[in-house]
């Protein structure tokens, strides 16, 4: 029985990768899209995409401008960086000319300007939703970064309304039923892993935990962590510890507390969101860098190790900048890893596609 199921498996992803991709655009299909696989990603012509998304176009030679409300996207042909907003991002696929047609990766772009991607593997099927329902403001209080509405928030109940991926951290904030979102970020993707101080400051409120309460509620979180539910209570400490304003013993706590994590944990999809927390958290300490080191040295699951790269994508500048830069480059350089040249270019890049400052 398992055998024939395996079979019937294998026919039927056949079928999926050899079937047309259709993309749909608010329920309707794209006109003359012809979309393309390339890898793990689907590249679509650039002109009827921007169009059903109701943005507008610049092309100034290779670089390509699109605008939709308050979002800008900048890509550029045949590059692998781009531009949203005021940030910088690696793209897996970049913009390319196919046979006339310039096409660009249709799930970046349209998360950039705001909309909302998902994929039917068995029917070949992308829709987008151009319409996102704008998180409301629980409790009467603000979104902003500094929220001083009611503290509402209790760990073993509130942390369950979180939807958590393993590359994009805190991926939804469902309200108080678990029945609608409060909070949306995207689908799970590391390009959408950092968290901006607008995210940060809608989880937070959605979550009932005002600015003045990110201490006391992480070390609440932190003392009753083996009775709560870990993927989401480390997904917390990482937005916690993204905020570029704690203070310097709050923020070594969290990452003394998240690294113990990231190597005591048997459980290696904690390891790994442990990880992801640690990548997020702004200032990283010497003792953070040198236990994500070590966890790269000695870890030989890719799995494990994914969101490695990822830290040191965050913070290449800082680790640059430091004393340690020689030391730990030559420690990445010895490790046979498919991350490895990644992580070097990082660094010797000194930046990453954020600069965490204060007032990003």
């Amino acid at each position: 029985m398992t055998r024939w199921w395996i079979i019937l498996l294998m026919v039927l992803g056949g079928r999926a990768l050899a079937q047309p991709i259709t993309v749909e655009v608010d329920g309707r299909a794209l006109a003359e899209a012809r979309p393309i696989r390339s890898g793990q990603r689907v590249l679509v012509p650039m002109r009827p995409l921007f169009e059903a998304l109701g943005a507008t176009l610049d092309l100034q030679g290779q670089r390509i401008i699109a605008k939709r409300g308050p979002d800008r996207v900048e890509v550029e042909l045949g590059s692998d960086r781009a531009r949203v907003n005021d940030r910088e991002v690696r793209l897996d696929e970049p913009a390319r000319v196919v046979s006339g047609r310039t096409l660009v990766p249709l799930r970046f772009v349209a998360e950039a300007l705001g909309a909302r991607v998902g994929y039917d593997g068995l029917a070949s099927r992308v829709w987008v939703e151009t319409a996102l329902t704008p998180a409301p403001e629980p409790l009467g209080g603000p979104i902003g970064e500094e929220w001083t509405g009611a503290f509402t928030f209790e760990a073993s109940r509130d942390l369950k309304r979180l939807r958590v991926g393993n590359q994009g951290g805190i991926l939804k904030v469902m309200d108080p039923s678990n029945q609608r979102e409060m909070v949306y970020r995207g689908i799970d993707d590391r390009n959408m892993a950092w968290i901006e101080p607008s995210q940060r400051a809608s989880i937070f409120t959605a979550l009932g935990v005002p600015s003045a309460a990110l201490g006391r509620t992480c070390d609440s979180v932190m003392r009753s962590y083996s009775s709560l539910p870990r993927k989401e209570a480390l997904a917390f400490l990482g937005a916690v510890g993204s905020h570029p304003g704690l203070d310097p013993a709050l923020r070594q706590r969290l990452q003394s507390f998240v690294a113990d994590k990231m190597t005591l944990e048997k459980d290696v999809v904690l390891r790994r969101q442990a990880v992801l927390a640690l990548a997020l958290m702004h200032g990283p300490l010497d003792s953070t860098v040198e236990r994500v080191l070590s966890l790269y040295e000695r870890s030989e699951n890719l799995w494990e190790t994914f969101p490695v790269q990822m830290f040191f994508e965050f913070h290449g500048g800082e680790i640059r900048s430091s004393q340690r830069y020689a030391a730990v480059r030559s420690r990445v350089a010895l490790v046979n890893s498919l991350y490895t040249s990644n992580i070097l270019g990082y660094l010797d890049s000194g930046s990453g596609p954020r600069r965490m400052t204060v007032g990003l």
